[in-house]
């Protein structure tokens, strides 16, 4: 199910918005279509690094749920 910006992230938004669903999704390896991303309420963890690099944020930034502020992993 699709999210609404309201209803994502807003760390995933402003990259969205910044980037674009669709570069977004090109530059992810391997490739995901815009459909992919477009789904995503927050960066899931198997692509958290990626996105991370891409967008230049932190970990922390993006899953504070997953990752304290000095970058180590919570769980």
């Amino acid at each position: 199910m699709p999210y609404t910006p309201r209803e994502r992230d807003a760390v995933l938004q402003d990259i969205i918005d910044r980037i674009g669903i669709s570069e977004l999704g090109r530059r992810l390896k391997p490739p995901k279509g815009k459909q992919v991303v477009y789904a995503w309420r927050q960066v899931p963890e198997r692509w958290l690094v990626q996105v991370s690099r891409i967008a230049n944020v932190s970990r922390h930034q993006l899953r504070p749920d997953l990752y304290a502020r000095n970058g180590r992993k919570l769980r």
